[in-house]
Formats: structure tokens, sequence, C-alpha cells
């Protein structure tokens, strides 16, 4: 589609067509031609001209009823006529004014006259359609679903609709300035996570999956988690974000919710799954203990790839069961008090065979609580502790953990083994929730697992925060999770 201004001439006489192209050939005007009356109206509907110049005097359909019906039809009703005419009387005039024409000029006409008045009309057609979208634009925004906020380069707020003020808890300040910046008002009512992709707002990440950013209202006794997805939405003509720029908060609580939902679906087959696959696991191990005295070696043979899939296979029910009841958890309302922490660790130690690990849990803090329950923590250091021994050179990992006061309010917990280096996008991609776009609908990382989407949804579930990040100078990567206390 040209972006010049369209004009249609009509004229049935072609020496008045070719007049008038001479005058306005060069212009910068996409110039279309009709020869009678009912090609002009559909010439008009086919292509939207900016101005039609109308000759009054044609046969069949005179300029006068080409007019009228222009101005009968919505979809071109505005479209501005100039109408040519030779005769200059009061009433042809007024017959013209109402048919609907716009303006008139008489031939023989002054070519500077015409050409002026071309150019003025088109403009203010121009302006008048701008106008037009622009209004329709600020209608759609106002009524959005979809808060949108304009930043100015200091991060200032230029603007808010109605849903974006109703996020910030600001819809009773519709008629004054907001007298603050976006970033500090998001940190006093939301999480803002992953931790990484905020750390140079508004700018974003190289890493496309690192530039997406939530805002988390955690779980309370009287309402569910809300869950913002952020965009950050650069405007026409700007490089970047320190010019300014349109962001956009998005409400996902309802995907979230309807994965949560599912947790009765695994809370039903649960126990089913999990109860037959143990005893089909354990039965194979003691098979396995006893086969090298008893059957051929063949035999041991199978039965050691057997049993690599089934415990592969009880992982695999274990993570996805998991999975699915983060939302019960998050919102059962029970708290783990850390001193059940060191016999929980220990069980978690024995089931995956995990020799070399050390827990430093502060006398100070056994009576603390976390704002999850015992079963949910277990979960997190279950899902944290399998990936550094599974993804050990060895499968033999020295494990650290550490339990501390971080802040007032929150306890951290430091979870390090000496296992590989992660990638900068395995780091970046690792905390991406499950409710993320159908390319991440799992949030599966190659060799990552469903795991720590699992520990991220829990953790800022409950406002808490996440960080991972490669060890320096040795080799491992540190796992850190804030926890609320309550």
């Amino acid at each position: 589609m040209t972006t010049n201004p369209t004009i249609l001439i009509v004229d049935d006489e072609p020496n008045g067509q070719k007049a008038l192209e001479s005058l306005l050939l060069g212009r910068g005007y996409t110039l279309i031609f009709a020869s009678d009356g009912q090609e002009a109206y559909n010439q008009a509907l086919t292509h939207m001209p900016d101005l039609i110049l109308l000759d009054v005097m044609m046969p069949v359909m005179d300029g006068y009823e080409v007019c009228r019906r222009l101005r009968a039809n919505p979809a071109v009703a505005e479209v501005p006529v100039l109408m040519i005419t030779a005769l200059d009387d009061p009433d042809s005039r007024l017959r013209g004014l109402e048919a609907g024409a716009d303006d008139f000029i008489t031939k023989p006409f002054n070519r500077s006259e015409l050409r002026t008045r071309v150019q003025t009309i088109v403009r203010l057609n121009r302006y008048r359609r701008l106008f037009e979208q622009n209004a329709q634009l600020n209608w759609v925004i106002e009524n959005s679903e979809d808060g949108y906020i304009h930043l100015d380069p200091n991060d200032h707020i230029d603007y808010m609709n109605p849903q974006a003020r109703l996020y910030l808890e600001m819809v009773s300040q519709t008629d004054v300035p907001i007298p603050t910046k976006f970033y500090p008002l998001i940190r006093q009512q939301y999480t803002c996570v992953p931790e990484e992709a905020w750390q140079n707002w508004p700018l974003l990440s190289e890493n496309h999956t690192a530039n997406q950013r939530y805002l988390v209202r955690p779980e309370t006794d009287g309402s569910p988690a809300f869950w913002l997805q952020v965009h950050v939405l650069h405007l026409p003509g700007q490089i970047d974000a320190r010019q300014g720029c349109l962001v956009r908060l998005r409400d996902v609580t309802v995907v979230v919710t309807n994965q949560m939902d599912m947790r009765n679906f695994y809370s039903a087959v649960s126990h089913k799954l999990r109860t037959p696959l143990i005893y089909v696991v354990n039965g194979l191990e003691l098979l396995s203990d006893f086969s090298a005295e008893v059957v051929h070696p063949k035999f041991t043979e199978l039965l050691t790839i057997i049993l690599r899939g089934g415990r592969q296979l009880h992982r695999a029910v274990n993570d996805v069961l998991n999975y699915g009841q983060v939302g019960a958890l998050i919102s059962q309302g029970e708290y783990l008090i850390l001193s059940q922490l060191p016999d929980m660790i220990a069980r978690i130690r024995q089931t995956l065979v995990v020799d070399d690990l050390v827990l430093h849990l502060p006398e100070a803090l056994y009576e603390s609580k976390v704002a999850l329950p015992s079963h949910g923590v277990e979960i997190l250091f279950w899902e944290i502790l399998e990936n550094a021994r599974k993804f050990h050179p060895s499968q033999n990992p020295q494990i650290e953990i550490r339990v501390s006061q971080s802040a007032p309010g929150n306890i951290l917990f430091q979870i390090s083994d000496d296992g590989g280096h992660l990638t900068p996008e395995q780091v970046a991609n690792a905390w991406i929730p499950y409710f993320q776009g159908e390319k991440n609908f799992t949030g599966q990382i190659p060799g990552m697992g469903l795991g720590l989407s699992t520990v991220a949804t829990l953790v800022w579930g409950v406002g808490g925060n996440a960080r991972i990040y490669n060890r320096t100078h040795v080799a491992g990567v540190v796992v850190e999770l804030m926890i609320p206390e309550r």
C-alpha cells in the first residue's frame, strides 16, 4: 500500500483528466481516474482516496448524484470532494453543498489556486484520519484488559491506562500526575522474577528468554498468588529503552491457576503410580543382588538394563507428580519448622545415595518457620540434590547446604556442589516457569529437567526468590533460595 496521498480525478472528457494530471503529476500524489459517475463511486470504494476532484457535468450520473451516494455510504462518507464546475451561479453552489461537496473551483481555474487547494485539503484529511486513528487507538488502550504504561528515559511514568492503575493500586489517582518511578513502585507491591532478568531494568538482555519478566504478588490467607507478565515494547524510532518505552502488563494468573487445578488429577494418580513403581524398583534391586551367583551372566546384564530403566521411570514419575502438586503445596497454609530440616535432608540423601553432604544450620534458627509446608521444602531439596548428583561427572557430588537469615523475615538456603558449570543459556532459562509459551511449556531445558521450574514456581508463589550461578575458580554451581519466614 502506497503512503502517498491518493487523488481520484473524475471527468468524462479525456482532455479534462489530462489537464488535471499535468497539474498534479510529480507532486507526491498517487493519481487514479474515472470517466463516469458509477466508475467514480466504485473507484472511491476500492481505493479510499484522500481527495476526489469531481466534475459536475457528466452524463447518466452527474457530480451531484455521485456526491450524494458517497455521503450516504459510511465507508467513504468522510472523503473530501472538490467539485469542478463551469457553473458559477449561487444555485449551483448551493446544490453542491446540499449534495455534500467540501469545496468548489470554477472552470477555467487558476493553476496555482488549484494546487494550493488540493494540498490544503489533502493535508487536512490526513490530519483528520490520523486523529480518528489515534482516537480509536486510545479507546482500545483505555479499555484493554492489559495494563499499558509509558515511561520516560528516566523511568518516570508518563501515562498509565486504567488497567495498569488497577494493577498498581492507583485507581483513585486518575486525575493527578504520578510522582514516582516505575521500578521502585512495583518493588513495593510485587516480587520481581526472575531476579536476573530485572537487574538491568529496563534494558533487555541479548538472551531472548532472559527478557521474560514477571511480577508476583504472593499467596495470602485471603487470596491466591497473582501473576503479571511484563513486556517492554520499544516505540518506532527508538533504539533502546533508554529513550523511553511502553510497558505492557498482562495478567497470567488464570493460566497458572488452570495448571494448578490439575493437582486433583495428580493427587488421584499419585498413589496408584508411585507405590507399584517402588515395588518394581526394589524388587529388581534385590534380584540384581542375587543374580550374579545363581543365574547366567547374560541374565544379569539384562536385569541391570531393566533396573536402570525402572529407576529412570521412577524418577520421571516423581518429577511429573511433584510438578503437578505445586499449586496445592503453595495453598496448604502449612509451614516447615527448620528443626525438621536435618532429618529431611538425611532421608533425601539416603534415597538419592549422596555420600558427601554437609548441612550447616545454626541452632538459633531451629524454631524458625518458612512459608512452605514440609513436603514442599522436601520437593525443593529433592529436585536440587538430584540434579547435583545426576549431572555430576561421576554422579558422586560433594554438596554443602548453608542456612542463614539473609534479612529480617527471610531465610536463605545456599546449596553448592562440585559438578560442572552451566552455560549462559541454561542459567538464563533455569527458572522459566512451566506456564510460559508453547515452546517452553514444560519449562524443560536440555540437561536440566523439570526440577528447577518446579522449584521456581514454589518459591515465587510464596513471595520468595531464587538464583543460580556458577562457582568461581572451582567447578560446580550454587543455588540460592530465599523463602519468607512465617
